[in-house]
């Protein structure tokens, strides 16, 4: 580009830069251009025809085109057309064929082909010009654009050389040969000067720069607008002989279509800069070293910066400083990449307080490839972010309450039947690893039965139909054996669809567990009460046999039948009186009782017995003194049945440790943990049923009993035990307090 008088910039076109800039044009237009020979073989196509075809020039230059995209049975026919393209006067010809593609599709084209003589050849080449019209879309509009383009690309060969001499005051034209659509100035212009052209007062203005092109001066450029509108760019050239200008050549080309350009792409240039002006969007441009060029109006209105006080800083200078390294990267990576970029950054306003910005940044590089400059449009999105870190932060409450609840939440996707989220306390509850559950939801059959799944399964059939469903089954946890889960699945529906299944699953282990111990308190109850009957009815004449016994006992002098009578009649008023026990309402005194002193005194009464078996009994205590409401008597009772029961099953010594507890949930919890011989787990639930015993000689009264006293004291009880290891039996009352 050169400068000219008058401040407009030219450019200058030599032959070479003429077929470049042909070349770049053909590459550029997304027209299909194919160039052919006369006999039909490929000399030239451009982009477009590569791009439709699959086809790379070098691979099918000079192959016959028929040959290479025409069907087989298309193909005569098109070279019949061919010919007589080439013998039609007008060598014109439009038609639509169909292209096969190095893939095997077939494209519709519509073609516009036309013959161009050289010299005294007729035709020294065909250029045909195509558009795809497979879709069917804008066929028209398209085959226009690609005669326009085809027009346009032809016309800027069009151009005039002329020479001139100077003959006294005037100078004198004595050749002019080229093509300038067929303009009258051409033949008009021999032996003729400029007066005689064209009107005076434009010939007066011409003549300034004749007279600096014949003075000398190396070249000369201004332009020219004939009557028919064409506008012409003139350069002239002084032709030195012997040290003097001799004549000077001139050369002109059409710049109409340049010149309709710089105008277009001043008023695209004003609309943008309206908009610019107006948008509350940021537009920035910056350069290749990220110093702003152009901030927007709409920055003093979002920032709080006019823009003159932007241009020629860094935006960088007003980053937060955690958000500096972006501008580096970002730089970096248009570079690299010549792509578009997004980030989010945040930039202090001019009141001090940061803004939320997002941003995409659009490269623009030189011919050369170097970043030239990147256009930036920006927006505010601080209130964005603000809803955005409320909502994270809310649903951060939210997992962290479903996270710590004694339950979990679920959300299942149905098409992909994936976890969607579930709560992380599913690995303390059902014992599967939380991230592991999100990858594979089919985990959690490793827990379930194989015998309940089909049952499980089965629930979607009633979730399809849209209804809410709730069902308990036992799972195996790793660490904690078997437990039971109640899930509560609750259908998504769209659109008539089930889409999503939300739900909640609880451990109910402990509940079944009480309401086993209830049924069997219930059933304690009701033994009790007819025990009771029988032993009323038993005891009357129970009484008369021990009377009557005694008074035979003294008149014999063998008294040994009689004493092993009176044994077992009295064995049978023991069990007699412990009937009554079970049932008979008993006068409580409920005053708050010391644990520890309590526990401490039946020790003490069996530790004699203890020593002699060879067995330890240790009091543990967390340095509390723990008291509950009950009956000191009951209270006795229970902790003698339990203390009785383990020293009964050492039989070979060893330690009986008591533990004394104060709880968070304000509950005591009472230990007492042996080492005897153990008890099978099958048999521990059958534990303080009426008549089960474990001992030879028992009733299974005694735990029966131990089981309501702890029922009336609003106690929980639970039975550990091992075959071989010992039992361990933890009791829990409510604190008096």
């Amino acid at each position: 580009m050169k400068k000219v008088e008058g401040g407009l910039l030219v450019t200058k076109l030599n032959t070479e830069e003429i077929k470049d800039f042909f070349d770049a044009v053909m590459e550029t237009l997304n027209t299909l251009v194919i160039i052919l020979d006369p006999q039909g073989r490929i000399v030239q196509m451009n982009q477009a025809c590569e791009r439709i075809s699959g086809y790379f020039l070098d691979e099918i230059k000079g192959e016959y085109f028929w040959n290479v995209f025409i069907p087989e049975e298309e193909k005569n026919t098109m070279i019949t057309a061919y010919q007589s393209l080439l013998k039609n006067k007008k060598g014109k010809l439009e038609h639509v064929n169909v292209w096969v593609n190095r893939t095997g599709e077939r494209r519709l084209i519509s073609w516009n082909n036309r013959c161009y003589p050289h010299g005294n050849n007729p035709v020294q080449y065909v250029i045909g010009s195509g558009i795809d019209i497979t879709e069917q879309k804008e066929v028209e509009e398209k085959l226009k654009l690609a005669q326009q383009d085809l027009k346009n690309t032809i016309s800027y060969h069009q151009g005039v050389i002329f020479k001139f001499i100077k003959i006294g005051d005037q100078y004198i034209h004595t050749m002019c040969e080229g093509n300038l659509h067929d303009s009258p100035l051409i033949p008009s212009l021999i032996g003729k000067s400029l007066e005689e052209i064209i009107p005076v007062d434009k010939a007066l203005s011409l003549n300034t720069y004749y007279d600096r092109a014949w003075n000398g001066e190396s070249s000369v450029y201004f332009e020219y607008t004939l009557l028919n509108g064409i506008t012409l760019l003139v350069r002239l050239r002084p032709r030195w002989e012997d040290g003097r200008v001799i004549e000077v050549i001139g050369s002109a080309i059409d710049i109409t279509d340049q010149k309709r350009i710089e105008r277009a792409f001043r008023e695209s240039e004003a609309r943008y800069r309206l908009i610019a002006e107006h948008t509350t969007d940021l537009i920035t441009v910056l350069d290749s070293q990220g110093r702003t060029l152009y901030a927007s109006p709409s920055h003093e209105t979002v920032l709080g910066y006019p823009p003159s006080a932007l241009e020629g800083t860094l935006p960088l200078d007003h980053y937060h400083p955690e958000d500096k390294p972006i501008m580096h990267q970002v730089l970096r990576e248009i570079r690299e990449t010549k792509k578009p970029i997004e980030m989010v950054y945040r930039f202090r306003h001019a009141n001090g307080h940061w803004i939320y910005i997002e941003s995409r940044g659009v490269p623009v590089f030189d011919d050369s490839g170097e970043l030239k400059i990147i256009v930036n449009i920006s927006r505010d999105i601080t209130k964005r972010k603000q809803t955005e870190n409320e909502l994270h932060e809310a649903k951060e409450q939210l997992r962290n309450i479903f996270d710590n609840l004694d339950e979990v939440f679920f959300s299942v996707d149905v098409a992909t039947d994936r976890f969607l989220q579930i709560s992380s306390s599913c690995e303390s509850i059902i014992g599967i690893n939380h991230a592991d559950l999100l990858k594979d939801s089919s985990l959690l059959f490793s827990v379930i039965d194989p015998e309940d799944i089909p049952g499980i399964i089965g629930k979607n059939n009633e979730l399809q139909s849209g209804r809410t469903v709730t069902y308990e089954h036992p799972i195996y946890h790793p660490t904690d054996g078997i437990k039971w889960l109640r899930a509560k699945a609750i259908p998504v529906m769209k659109e008539g669809q089930l889409t999503r299944i939300d739900g909640i699953i609880t451990d109910i282990t402990e509940q079944r567990k009480t309401e086993e111990l209830l049924r069997k308190w219930e059933r304690v109850s009701a033994v009790g009460e007819m025990a009771a009957g029988i032993a009323h009815e038993i005891r009357n004449p129970l009484t008369t046999l021990k009377g009557f016994l005694q008074l035979l006992q003294k008149q014999t002098d063998d008294p040994k039948y009689f004493t092993l009578m009176r044994s077992e009649l009295e064995r049978i008023e023991m069990v007699t009186n412990e009937f009554l026990m079970l049932a008979k309402p008993q006068a409580k005194q409920y005053i708050p009782i010391d644990v520890v002193v309590l526990l401490d005194g039946i020790i003490t009464i069996y530790n004699t017995q203890a020593i002699i078996k060879k067995i330890q009994i240790t009091l543990e205590t967390d340095g509390t003194s723990p008291q509950i409401l009950g009956d000191p008597n009951q209270l006795k009772q229970l902790f003698i049945n339990l203390l009785k029961n383990s020293l009964e099953s050492m039989t070979k010594g060893g330690n009986i440790v008591v533990k004394v507890a104060s709880q968070e949930n304000n509950q005591v919890l009472i230990q007492v943990i042996d080492q005897g011989c153990g008890i099978p787990e099958e048999l521990i639930s059958k534990l303080g049923e009426p008549f089960y015993t474990l001992k030879e000689k028992g009733t299974g009264l005694g735990l029966m009993i131990s089981y309501k006293i702890i029922r009336e004291h609003q106690g929980l009880i639970q039975i550990k035990s091992h075959v071989g290891v010992g039992t361990d039996i933890h009791i829990s009352f409510p604190l008096a307090n």
